[in-house]
């Protein structure tokens, strides 16, 4: 964990910087004025998109956060030898397999008179006498005293196995696991703030997951939400699961971790206009003007025009204007004068 001192007011200047430009709708014309551009006939030759900008922070090198929650362990023991008892009339064998795993709170129950109760996790604890019959469903109790360890059957209680507490350290292998929160940066991808939570300081697109790594498996939940928030003592990245773990940067190791940067989004439901190229007859050349909206073209607003280049090499539609340098039946080559006017 980063732990660094800094001045709180330039920390509020580089999380709030650019902050007014974010999140306004603006527009998104394309291509540039005065670029020389060529497109084939059917392509589009002006575009015009309503947008806003994300804020966003662009690691700068690859990395990841991970912390153990000091919460919740799970105990598993290992067995390397195979335990093996007849019960009930011989018909069935109560069964802790070598190699198999099982795993449980570690905490002395009161149910249990004291004892600690494991469930197998990979394999049977009973099967019948053929073999046919194979259950999970019962589970293990522990109890040590006087340097013995006895290991029961539940719900019955049955006695499995008695041992030394040695013998016991020699048979199972145990291991304390924990759940961890992990959050991994990756060079140059972005993660923004969405126009949702604007007033809240969540972002979306780190890669993060709260899981606990036992023997047999590993086990994951799900991360709510990440924020990026000032501090006292710099940057805090908080990741929120039901429980929350926190990062602390000071400014200086902040600026090396990350840029902000933006994400332009477009704005669902808005217009869009375009200018497409539909090819050239004679000194005539022809276009199609469209307005859509919710990615349709709008038939009302569908309309073909057309350029004499023997009269003039300037095409002018809904404010746009643009420059004819080369025409072909297949290419045109142009530059924008000036584009769509935005809000008309």
């Amino acid at each position: 964990m980063f732990k660094f001192k800094l001045v709180v007011a330039l920390l509020f200047v580089n999380i709030g910087a650019y902050a007014t430009d974010y999140y306004v709708d603006s527009n998104s014309s394309f291509p540039e004025p005065q670029v020389v551009t060529q497109v084939y006939m059917g392509d589009k030759m002006l575009e015009q998109k309503y947008v806003y900008s994300e804020q966003c922070y662009t690691p700068k090198k690859s990395f990841t956060l991970d912390e153990q929650i000091d919460s919740n362990m799970t105990v598993c023991l290992t067995s390397s030898i195979q335990i093996e008892k007849k019960c009930c009339l011989g018909s069935w064998i109560r069964t802790i397999e070598k190699g198999g795993t099982m795993c449980g709170s570690g905490v002395p129950s009161k149910y249990l008179r004291g004892r600690t109760s494991f469930d197998p996790m990979d394999y049977y604890s009973s099967i019948s006498g053929d073999g046919l019959v194979k259950k999970k469903d019962s589970n293990h109790s522990i109890a040590k005293k006087k340097g013995k360890v006895t290991i029961y059957q539940e719900p019955a209680g049955a006695k499995l196995i008695k041992m030394t507490d040695a013998e016991f350290e020699k048979s199972f292998t145990r291991t304390e696991n924990y759940w961890n929160v992990l959050l991994a940066f990756e060079k140059g991808v972005p993660f923004c703030k969405t126009k949702e939570e604007m007033g809240s300081q969540n972002f979306y697109g780190i890669s993060r997951s709260v899981y606990k790594k036992l023997p047999h498996e590993t086990l994951t939940r799900k991360v709510s939400s990440v924020s990026v928030n000032p501090s006292e003592n710099g940057v805090n990245i908080t990741a929120n699961y039901g429980g929350s773990s926190t990062w602390n940067f000071s400014e200086e190791e902040f600026n090396n971790s990350f840029e902000e940067t933006s994400k332009v989004i477009e704005v669902e439901s808005s217009m869009q206009r375009t200018i497409e190229y539909a090819g050239k007859n004679g000194n005539i050349v022809k276009f199609i003007y469209s307005e859509f909206k919710d990615d349709m073209a709008r038939d009302a607003f569908t309309r073909e025009f057309s350029i004499d280049l023997s009269e003039d090499n300037t095409g002018a539609y809904k404010g746009a204007v643009f420059e004819i340098i080369k025409a072909t039946n297949s290419t045109i080559e142009y530059k924008v004068i000036r584009n769509f006017p935005f809000g008309n």
